[in-house]
């Protein structure tokens, strides 16, 4: 019977997050492994044995499938004069094991799925290979002179880069397999080695190849002790069927519960995912907590072509009314206004509402999922005019946007003088007889013969000028998309119209625009007065006070440090203070430049500076190189045009004592 060589045994039942797929966010994919005593898959567990919490709050309406994910292994073959020795049918151990290693990859392995990669001292027999084919053909092509490695560690270090390279699935388990007759190392060697298989998860199992009774000496231990500190076990090969623990492990490996669910997430940062699964014996199991980056922007919303002038004729006659049947002059009371929406962050998302302002009034409001289009009412217009027009929406995630504000004249093009009567004619030649005969009975009769035709007459006027659409030049939009000053401004859920602030409140050397409110109630923008400005959700310690439960207490703290020269440090906030979605340092903080989005917690700022910092800037510390490699972020006015407001603390500092 094969025996591991070592005591340690594989932890009992368990649940782990292997892997957290955000690619399609905001449908998310986690994969989730969860095994017995034996190290084997559990399967056949139902949905209602799932529970999922993101950021600590309960996932609702979450799927759950079993799904093939496969294994990475890398095997290494270190060609000792070990391998060299022949059985009683002169069979040496290479063959007995290069043969055990196909049959294993032929009958277990399932193309393009699994992946595998053969090393030996020679060469890369094969790499990322997802064929079970062409991993024993390479395997039987394979010749050596037995001569092994005098370092073995570089073969060992190459087999960790190829098992850290991408995965070609999310959830796969990754493996390094040494095949060995004993290492000559020293412990710091072994440790560097274990140091990096952990921090790329991969799992290190080693073989011991040579006679019986050598697995005791110095170099055998220290192979097994890099198994021991790599996450693996070590096994002793004396025929194919010893590998077989080995590959009973692998298989396990290959089927992972895949969760899926719709994120709420909308905050930039670092996020966590926490499961645990309910077992029919009733035991409970709780998963790691796995941690994820996520990118999340509001989206970019903007009207596109155009016209700038719109002019609603005349309707046409019966006789042109069929050719133009289908084009716009067929619908006089509406103009169809292209809309696109783009996702700044890549991850494109479903819609919750949209609205279209005509004139700084909600004309068009709908609930909707995805939006290319509005339909612009024009039956009440009937007068000459230029309107304005701005789109807005919220996404399923709660994050709002607008467009810039374009101008459109409506014009109304008035029939010529005799148009209205030439159709007259022949409705009065139509009646004149019948007038003639009405005149002869008297002179009551003619009059209200008389009235009749004038009624009849004046509808034939009016059916002759009814308006018509037609666009008569097409829309140049402007170099600037910034929101118009008097643009009206949405709030979550309800779009309205916001209050103007004073314009007598003091203005500082910067302010805050509050671009996400989160859950709270919506609130202007907020004057940095002072040398320091802090940021939080209690009043009692905070400054400038954001009702929503991301927020602590007293966050963070805007600090002047030099004139014109403002920097953030995080008061020991549990969410972390971010700027441009990178995490600032704890204790020394970080400078801002205008323009910054700061997020704290759900709540996301942007930091302007009406003053430029002195030329010479007394040194401070520098932006992360994490927040460099975001895009940027457009730069904005505040909303509506109003003046920011500040805190009430801050505007009592400037008060005359």
């Amino acid at each position: 019977m094969p025996a591991w060589a070592q005591s340690r045994q594989l932890p009992t039942y368990s649940a782990l997050i292997t892997a957290v797929d955000t690619a399609t966010f905001p449908e998310m994919n986690v994969y989730l492994a969860v095994q017995d005593a034996t190290g084997q898959n559990i399967p056949s567990l139902p949905a209602s044995a799932f529970t999922l919490a993101e950021d600590n709050s309960p996932v609702t309406r979450l799927s759950v499938s079993e799904e093939a994910v496969g294994v990475q292994v890398v095997f290494v073959l270190d060609t000792a004069p070990a391998f060299k020795a022949r059985d009683a049918n002169g069979v040496t151990r290479l063959e007995r094991l290069k043969r055990a290693l196909a049959e294993f990859v032929q009958r277990e392995m399932e193309d393009g799925v699994d992946d595998f990669t053969v090393l030996a001292p020679e060469e890369a027999l094969l790499a990322h290979s997802r064929q079970g084919g062409e991993v024993a053909a390479a395997l039987n092509r394979y010749t050596t002179g037995y001569a092994g490695v005098a370092d073995p560690f570089p073969l060992v270090s190459q087999a960790l880069d190829f098992a850290s390279d991408a995965a070609p699935r999310p959830g796969m388990r990754r493996y390094v397999v040494i095949f060995s007759n004993g290492l000559d190392a020293q412990a710091a060697s072994l440790d560097d080695l274990a140091a990096r298989a952990s921090t790329a998860q991969v799992a290190i199992f080693t073989v011991f190849v040579g006679p019986a009774g050598d697995e005791v000496t110095t170099d055998a231990r220290t192979l097994q002790k890099l198994a021991e500190r790599g996450g693996g076990a070590q096994l002793i090969f004396d025929g194919p069927e010893s590998l077989t623990p080995l590959f009973q492990a692998f298989a396990a490996q290959r089927t992972h519960y895949r969760l899926n669910y719709r994120s709420s997430l909308a905050v930039t940062g670092q996020h966590t995912l926490t499961a645990q699964v309910k077992l029919p014996d009733g035991q409970a199991l709780a998963s790691n907590e796995a941690g994820f980056p996520l990118r999340v922007e509001p989206p970019v919303v903007s009207l596109v072509n155009v016209p700038a002038d719109i002019l609603l004729k005349p309707a046409p006659t019966s006789a042109d009314r069929g050719a133009l049947e289908g084009s716009a002059a067929a619908d006089p009371t509406a103009y169809a206004l292209s809309v696109k929406v783009d996702y700044p962050d890549g991850h494109a998302r479903r819609l919750h509402q949209a609205a279209l302002w005509v004139d700084g009034r909600p004309t068009v409001t709908q609930s909707v999922t995805a939006l290319d289009q509005f339909t612009w009412p024009l039956a009440d217009y009937t007068q000459t005019g230029a309107h304005t027009l701005q789109a807005f929406v919220v996404d399923e995630l709660g994050l709002a946007a607008q467009s810039g504000v374009l101008t459109v004249t409506v014009s109304l093009e008035i029939p010529a003088a005799g148009t209205a009567a030439a159709s007259l004619p022949q409705s009065r030649g139509t009646w004149l007889p019948w007038l003639g005969a009405l005149l002869t009975l008297g002179l009551v009769g003619g009059g209200g013969a008389w009235l009749w035709l004038s009624r009849r007459r004046r509808a034939v006027q009016a059916e002759s000028v009814r308006p018509t659409l037609a666009v008569t030049q097409p829309f140049r939009p402007p170099a600037s998309s910034r929101t118009s000053p008097t643009a009206p401004r949405i709030s979550l859920p309800r779009l309205s119209l916001p209050r103007r602030a004073s314009p007598a409140q003091p203005r500082g050397k910067a302010y805050l625009e509050v671009l996400v409110v989160g859950s709270g109630a919506a609130r202007e923008a907020v004057e940095i007065l002072g040398s320091s400005l802090k940021l939080g959700r209690d009043a009692s310690v905070a400054d400038v006070t954001f009702p929503e439960r991301s927020v602590s207490r007293l966050h963070a703290r805007i600090a002047e440090v030099s004139p014109g020269v403002f920097q953030i440090l995080d008061e020991g906030s549990t969410s972390g203070t971010w700027v441009n979605f990178a995490q600032i340092p704890g204790e020394s903080g970080q400078a801002l430049k205008d323009g910054d989005v700061i997020n704290l917690g759900r709540v996301q700022l942007r930091f302007k500076q009406r003053e430029a910092p002195p030329a010479r800037p007394v040194e401070t510390q520098a932006e992360p190189a994490a927040s460099k490699a975001q895009p940027p972020v457009p730069e904005t006015r505040p909303e509506n045009g109003r003046e920011p407001v500040q805190p009430q603390s801050a505007v009592e500092e400037h008060k005359p004592r």
